[in-house]
């Protein structure tokens, strides 16, 4: 029986997922979008302003609260642009877990418990349902506008998009074959400030709030990330992420080992055990 993206672990998996030349400046971005004009002139400059890079890499502070349970550590985030990226999550120096995250699959490497997993994408998206996709996580996670199972906006993909302004603001909205809605409010810098996902059905959501845009060679990112997840039965999982010494188009080392005596296991147990640390 096929499930819903927000009504149960799946939900666990895309908190996690979400986890994934220095900046130049401290000094915010001010330049400004004239909300005045029409909507493909809104999308044409919020493309525009989508940040330009070959390869990302930046050192990240994680917190993470279940409810329950929280958790904390540092790590570092490397991205190949279209490719692949790699979340290391450290404790004290000590690496706890590392996930990656291709077109193809998504395998994570826990070392605190010893143990390995594993699972293609498409069988994700089978069990799951939904149409976000590695594309969109990448756009999510760059704080880039986005359509639901589409590598990348064109000019084609623009009736897609209701949009709806407000003083300062481009409320933007557009929905998946899914029939889930994704709400982008872009701020007067013509930057992506929010997001919130619904699935109205199910009852549950995602939030994201990016702050703290900050000069990135000429570019404009936000050091911040704030997350928030509820299932449709009202549970609630709070994830922040703060970018720290981000360097752009650098050379990586992007490799991936697994341990030969590490027992492997499901990719949602997996999930489970990290919750447990």
């Amino acid at each position: 029986m096929k499930i819903q993206i927000l009504n149960n672990k799946y939900i666990l998996l895309l908190a996690f997922l979400l986890l994934f030349n220095a900046c130049k400046t401290k000094k915010e971005i001010t330049s400004r979008v004239d909300y005045s004009r029409n909507s493909a002139e809104i999308l044409d400059d919020l493309t525009h302003n989508s940040l330009k890079y070959n390869t990302f890499y930046s050192k990240i502070n994680v917190d993470i609260d279940f409810g329950k349970k929280s958790f904390s550590a540092g790590g570092t985030l490397k991205m190949i642009k279209d490719e692949v990226f790699q979340l290391s999550v450290q404790l004290l120096s000590v690496e706890l877990f590392r996930m990656e995250c291709s077109k193809d699959s998504i395998k994570l490497v826990d070392r605190y418990n010893r143990m390995y997993a594993m699972e293609s994408i498409d069988k994700i998206k089978a069990n799951s349902d939904f149409e976000f996709d590695f594309y969109n996580l990448q756009s999510l996670i760059t704080n880039q506008l986005f359509v639901a199972g589409k590598k990348e906006i064109t000019p084609a993909d623009y009736p897609l998009f209701k949009i709806e302004k407000a003083s300062d603001k481009a409320l933007i909205e557009v929905k998946d074959k899914q029939n889930m809605q994704y709400m982008f409010i872009s701020n007067f810098a013509g930057k992506i400030q929010s997001l919130y996902v619904t699935d109205k059905k199910q009852k549950g959501s995602v939030s994201c709030t990016y702050s703290d845009f900050k000069a990135l060679q000429s570019q404009s990112f936000p050091l911040s990330m704030r997350f928030n997840l509820k299932t449709r039965d009202n549970k609630e999982t709070k994830l922040n992420i703060s970018f720290s010494k981000i360097e752009l188009d650098k050379d990586m080392n992007m490799e991936f080992n697994i341990p030969s005596k590490y027992r492997q296991i499901r990719l949602l147990d997996a999930i489970e055990s990290i919750k447990e640390m």
